[in-house]
Order: C-alpha cells, then structure tokens, then sequence
C-alpha cells in the first residue's frame, strides 16, 4: 500500500525509511482521518517496535517516517536460510509477541504481521509498521472498494480477518505471528496456494497443516503454534504473551541445533545442477539384537535436521558417523560435526562438486570436481582436517574402496574399473551385464555407482539398464539381484544386506534387501526402511550409512531449481548472471518477453511436479506474480511480441491444446491441430504478432497457425525418423529455421525452410547440440550451444550463444554462458540483450 523511500533527515542528519501512500489508498482515507489514526503509533514505546517519527501530507501524499534499520528483513533471512534454528526462531518469535502484547494493551492492534514487517537488527527483531493497516481499517471500515487492495496478506490472515470480520481483536497477530514462526520452522506457511483466494479457502476449510510432518519440533512448540493457529478465536490463547510462554514450556529439555550456515553471495556461475534440497537429515537406527549380526533397522528411534541453508546435497558420512561431508550449491565441499560445531569448507570450485566419498580410514574425502569451465572434470582426495585437493583420476565418478583403502572402483557402462587410490593408475578391468548402448545411457549427466563390501568379497553397482548387480571382487561371477532401481547403493555392516533406492510416489524409498554372503544372491525380499526422499536426478548421492549402520544422513525437503538471466553486454564474451529466484520452489520453462522486461516461468507444483503454473517476474528481479491458475500440465511458452499473451501447451483431462493467456488471467483455446508435449519445443511468434509456430505429430510436424484468418500450414520433418525440437519463425513469419534430431545421440541439425515446404537446407552451425532462440529483424538468427568437449572422458560442457546469417554465409560467438543451462530451457529477448534459463 506504500512506496518505501531511503531517505534523509535533513533537521537531524541521519537515515531514514520514508513511506507514501499509493494515492488510490490515501483517496479512499481522506488526510484528517488518516493523520489522526496513524498518530495512535506514536504512542507505542517499546525496544522491540519500530517507532514513528514522523507522518503528514504533501502534494496530495499521505507519508509517515520510520527509522532506518541496519539489518535486514525476517522475509530477506528466510529467503536466504529457508529455515531457522529452533532456539532462533523462539526467540524471535517471542521477542514479537511481547512486542505484540504491549501493543494490544494499549488498544492497538497491527493486522499486518507478516515477515516484511519483522525486522532483523542486531539480533533482534523490531515489529514495523503499527498503524498502516489501523489507519487504513479505521478510516475504511476494513474494505477498500475499488482500489482493488486488501488489508493483511492471505498468507498469514486469521480466518476472521479473510472473513472481513469488523469485530478484529488482538487474538488475530496471533494467529498471524503463529504463522510467521511456523514459517520460521518449517520453511513455508501453514497455507499456501496459487491465488489469495485458494490459501483462504484451505485456511477455512482443512485443518492446521502438523508442523511436525515438516521438521521435529518439541512438542509443547508444536502443542502451541497448532491452538494459535485455531480457527476459532476462543480457541487460542488468551493472549500473545501466553502464547509465547507455552512455547518454552519444555524447551529447556531439547539440545539446540547446530545454527545454519549463512549461504555465500551469488556467483557468476552455476553448477552443473541447480537441483537444491531443504538440508540433510540425520536417522538413527536399532540394530536388532544385544549383539547385532545383520545391522538391519528395526525402526527409526531418533531423527533430526542437520543443515538449514536449503543448499545442501550429496550427503558423506565419516566411517565413525562424527562428521558429514556434504556439497553446498554444488560449488562448495563442506565438513560440519555430527554432534554440534561450525561447518567447515574444505574445498571450492568456479564450477561444480559432486559426488564425495569418504575413505576407510576416515582420512580422505574423495570427490569429482570441475575446478573452471577452462579445466576438464576429475576425481580428487583432500584431507578430511582440511588441506589441498590432489587429482587422482582424470574421469567423472563416484568411487567406493576396498576393506583397506588401497584400491578404487568405479563403475561405467558394462565394466567394474579398478584403480590404485593413491595414484590413480588403473589396474584392471572387471565385465558386467547389461548392454553399454542402453538408451538409458546419459552417463555425463547419470554416473553409474559401484560399492564394495565390508568383508571384501562382492562389489555391488548398477548398469544402464536399471538393475543391480552383485559381481565377486576377484571377477568370477555377476548376478543380477533387483531391477528397476535406482543408486545410491550402501552394504550393511556385516555384508549381508544391500541398501538401495526404489521410485515411490511422491520421491523414493530406501529399501533393505538381504544378501547371502557366500553367493552373493538375493536371499530374501525387499523390505522398505525409509520413505519420501525426494529425488529428481541421478546425478547426486541420496543417502548415506555409516559403517556400523548405526546412523543414516539423507536428503530431505523440496528441491529446489532456480531461474536465472544473463545480459549480453557489448565488449564482454561472458554474460552477466543474475538469480531471480531466492525460495527452494523448482522453475522451469523461463519466457523472455520480447522487450527483456518480463520473464514468465513455470513454478513447479509441490505435490505434482508437472502441474505448475506459470508467474511473471520482472527479469530485473523482483515479485512472482501468479499468470495461471488450476490444474494440468503447462509448458512450451512464448510471448507476443507486444507482450500481452502468452502462448503455452495446456495438457489436462480434457487433452493438449494451444492456449493464449493474457495478464488478467484470461485464456483463449487457438488452433485446431493438437499440440506435441514431447520435447524442448517452445512456440514462437512472427514479428507482427500475426502467426504462431507450435509442434504437433509426436514431434514430426511443425504448425505455423496465422491468428487472423485461423489458418494452419504443416510441414514434416525431413527426415522419415526425424523429430523436431525446437523451431523459430522469421520476422515475416515465412521461414522457419529449427532443430531437429535423426536418432537420439546424435547431434541435433539446424535446417532452414519455408513454411509449408518440404526442402530444407541444413545450416553450418558450431559443434554441439544447438537450439535456435531469436531471429532478428536484422536477419541474425540466434543458437544455444551446448557442447562436450570430449564425450569419451566426460568432460565439461560448454555453454554459450551463437549467432549465424540465415544464409550459412557468416556464424560469430556471442558470448560465453557461466553456467551450465538446462539445454532446450532457455530463452532469450527479442534484441538478443538478455538470456534466461532454468538450471
């Protein structure tokens, strides 16, 4: 309802936060009405509310003035963190209430708590803006007509508030600040949803969401945060200050947690993968028996969060289970105590880690690494107290070790590969079944893992065909013991059982199956030990167990893929990168709007990754703003060149079509020809905003749709194999130049045509895979290019922008993308300026 302004007072020279009201807000006030409400807030005198110093009116501008804090937000902290320590988020949380307490004994209550409105300085929290919402709410009676505004913020309103109740009393900043400090806990309010419309109706309608399910809080915090977040108002607790009494009413019994690490600023570069999770938990296990033989779990007796930064991955526990090795924003290799201490980074790359692994003795963490994009991938040791990283094999893997340490196995396609650990010289070579061609075979992107058992005599590994295999170290025979698995593979203690991870719904589940010892078969049935991991990609290692079997750390929460931009600026040949998103949501299918300005871009569904919707976000930064709304599938977005549609493949109950979206939410079902849903394929416009070229025909034909007279045009691939993947129209919306691939692995082919045609001419582009993105009005046609190196050694990939004459006659290097994008999930604007990808 305010622009907020850092401004100078000039009588007292020092800092301060100016605010003025939009003018449709201060119209429906009136200036009398306001400045005496708003005056209310200057009596307010306590350490933890931000005073008034000021308000008054100018120019037709109502203003009020705050001090400036040194500090940052609540909201700007949980971006940042995702979560917070549980002693942390108390204090916090009861700091607030006290504020809140003394505010309702003077008559005064805020009706806006939310995270912007908590302030973080020095420690503590100071509670803003009392007397916006009351001035607003008195001089209103709590409704702006016309204005299109509401008083609260959907995502912490009490139910009475939603309602537009008049008789507000102070029980509703309860409910609000109890959803601030669930939020504190757990990452994310207790409601949420698309629309403020859809988290008001889950907040009357289902029943409070158990904190508990989301992070292990004592239970008296989550006997107190459940009855103040109560429907009712008679339900809750009398007051803010008894509410913040029963949240410590058996604290003092509960260890604290290890504080978060403060996660580093952005770099110019991303990691291979942008996949994040919410923090690595810690299980620990019964052994069944006084003297356990098996090491098989009987249940989980203790859990709990270890990392909170909302960037951790690839979990290592130390053969002793005192310290985890884990990677950080896929650029970081850190070690943080087991049993409380700082984490410690031991090792940083410009690119990307991945993959550590601890050796037997627990002085070594072994690792693959991509130091810069200049470098090729590699495995590495550093010591575990800390040191430099020494190359051992110039390979990409995840490596496990013999009982003593002194040689290395990995796993590729149809062969168990032996090396020495210290040298990394390789020693011999072991064959295993499964066929090396596999179509399952990505192994840049989906190293193949191998494990050697405690006693020694079996090595367990998976192929490119989804199964598990159990090979005798000395080479002497392979069984096949599951199919349709999925690495990471742990054995038990005492080599009689293996530990793996099968597809479940709604992530993955770590399965126990037991082993003979003897043959290396499968001597029972698979049993379930932990479920609801969840999982994306291959390329991480999921879980990991101690050598006892005492302790487990695995992944846990949301994954996370962010949406970046990158502007080409003239005289630099590496763009400058910008991350837009800052929660542990997923992104995928970034739209640049023709001018650069906006970005529409698919947030993935909590519970159904592909049924997301879409939001705009200025490419600048700044708020998500929601563009569909409901179910089904989504993707394959361009804008219009005037930027007031959207084109998207819409995939639900009713099947795929071609759907224009405009800002205010409105949808309009274009073209007869059903929408291909396979493939990188993003519609792309003509210049004039008069036609729209989409897929359709399992990826075999191209439609180009004239919007005026509804006409379609189709032409088939040129190739009877051929698909399609990717495809933009000249700015006279006759030619078409697009991507198209023969047979999977092969480089993709740029061909040029007319619309309609069936001649094509098949383009000299740069080596690689290459997407086109632009073609300009002056004739450039602009290429993501995706290349690697050398597919043999899995090395890096390169990625960057081309762009090339229509003609063949001329190509040139834009620039140099630092980062590895998602091929096909790029975008760019239509004056080539500015990129934007999902990685």
């Amino acid at each position: 309802m305010a622009t907020v302004y850092l401004a100078r007072d000039l009588k007292h020279g020092r800092p301060v936060a100016l605010k003025v009201l939009r003018p449709e807000v201060g119209s429906a006030l009136g200036a009398e009405r306001f400045l005496r409400e708003i005056r209310l807030t200057a009596t307010l005198q306590h350490p933890n509310i931000l005073p008034l110093l000021d308000s008054g009116a100018a120019a037709g501008l109502f203003y009020y003035v705050m001090p400036y804090v040194e500090g940052e937000s609540l909201r700007q902290r949980l971006e940042r963190d995702g979560q917070l320590p549980l002693d942390e988020a108390i204090r916090l949380g009861q700091e607030a209430a006290d504020a809140l307490d003394y505010a309702h004994a003077q008559g005064v209550i805020h009706r806006d708590i939310k995270p912007e409105n908590l302030l973080l300085s020095r420690g503590h929290v100071l509670v803003a803006d009392f007397g916006i919402a009351l001035a607003v709410t008195e001089a209103t009676g709590g409704r702006l007509t016309g204005t299109g505004l509401s008083l609260g913020t959907p995502a912490y309103m009490s139910p009475e508030q939603a309602t537009a109740d008049r008789q507000l009393d102070a029980r509703t900043d309860q409910y609000s600040l109890a959803c601030v400090l669930y939020e504190m806990l757990a990452g994310e309010p207790p409601y949420t949803g698309p629309t403020a419309q859809a988290i008001i109706a889950k907040r009357l309608s289902e029943p409070v969401p158990r904190l508990g399910t989301l992070r292990e809080v004592p239970p008296a915090v989550e006997a107190a945060v459940t009855r103040a977040l109560a429907k009712s108002p008679a339900d809750r607790f009398i007051s803010t200050r008894t509410f913040a009494k029963a949240l410590t009413t058996d604290l003092a019994a509960v260890p604290s947690p290890v504080k978060p690490p403060r996660s580093r600023p952005s770099r110019l570069m991303l990691p291979l993968s942008g996949l994040a999770v919410a923090g690595v938990a810690l299980a620990g296990f019964l052994l069944r028996g006084a003297t356990p033989r098996s090491g098989e779990p009987a249940g989980v007796l203790r859990q709990r969060q270890q990392t909170f930064s909302g960037q951790a991955s690839d979990p290592a526990l130390s053969p002793d289970g005192q310290s985890l090795a884990y990677v950080r924003e896929r650029r970081e290799l850190v070690l943080e105590p087991v049993n409380g201490g700082s984490p410690t980074t031991l090792v940083q790359a410009e690119s990307w880690i991945f993959l550590p692994r601890w050796s037997p003795d627990g002085q070594w963490v072994y690792f693959t690494m991509l130091r810069n994009n200049t470098d090729s991938p590699a495995i590495y040791r550093v010591p575990g107290r800390g040191g430099t990283p020494h190359k051992v094999v110039q390979t990409i893997g995840l490596v496990d070790f013999s009982p003593d340490g002194h040689i290395l196995v990995r796993a590729v396609p149809g062969e168990l590969v032996f090396h020495d650990a210290v040298t990394g010289v390789e020693q011999r070579r072991i064959d295993l079944p499964g066929d090396p061609d596999s179509a399952m075979r990505f192994i840049e992107d989906f190293p193949l893992e191998a494990a050697w058992s405690p006693d020694g005599r079996w090595i367990a590994s998976d192929n490119t065909s989804g199964e598990i295999v159990v090979t005798s170290a000395d080479g002497g025979s392979s069984t096949v013991v599951a199919r349709d698995r999925l690495s990471t593979i742990r054995w038990a203690p005492h080599s009689d059982a293996l530990y793996y991870l099968s597809q479940a719904r709604g992530g993955y589940d770590i399965l126990r199956l037991p082993i003979d010892t003897r043959s290396g078969r499968a001597a029972g049935e698979e049993r379930t030990r932990l479920s609801g991991i969840p999982i994306r990609r291959r390329a991480e290692v999921f879980f990991d167990l101690t050598r006892s079997g005492r302790t487990l750390a695995y992944i846990n929460g949301a994954e996370s893929q962010h949406l970046w931009t990158f502007r080409l600026e003239p005289g630099r040949d590496t763009a400058v990168a910008q991350r837009l998103s800052k929660d542990s949501r997923a992104y995928d299918w970034p739209a640049l709007s023709y001018d650069g300005e906006w970005i529409a871009v698919m947030q993935h569904g909590l519970d159904k990754w592909l049924e997301g919707n879409f939001f705009i976000v200025p490419a600048a930064g700044g708020e998500f703003t929601p563009l569909t709304i409901g179910p089904g599938e989504k993707g394959s977005p361009g804008w219009s060149p005037d930027g007031r549609r959207l084109a998207l493949v819409l995939t639900d109950s009713l099947g795929s079509r071609l759907v224009l979206t405009d800002r205010s939410g409105g949808r309009l079902t274009v073209g007869s020809t059903t929408p291909a849903t396979i493939g990188f394929f993003r519609i792309s416009w003509s210049a004039d905003g008069r036609s729209i070229l989409y897929l359709a025909g399992w990826g075999r034909t191209l439609v180009v749709l004239d919007l005026r007279q509804s006409t379609e045009r189709l032409t088939m691939a040129p190739d009877s194999n051929g698909l399609w993947l990717g495809g933009v129209l000249s700015p006279d919306g006759r030619e078409i130049v697009a991507a198209e691939v023969r047979r999977w692995g092969e480089r993709f082919r740029i061909a040029r045509g007319a619309v309609g045609s069936d001649r094509w001419v098949e383009l000299d582009v740069p080596a690689g895979d290459n997407m086109p993105l632009v073609w300009r009005r002056d004739g450039w046609i602009y290429l993501f290019n995706d290349r690697q190196r050398d597919r043999v050694s899995h090395p890096a990939r390169e990625a960057s922008i081309w762009r090339l004459r229509p003609d063949g006659s001329r190509r040139e290097l834009v620039a140099w993308l630092p980062v590895e994008c998602r091929f096909g999930f790029v975008s760019m604007s239509g004056d080539a300026r500015r990129v934007a990808c999902a990685a």
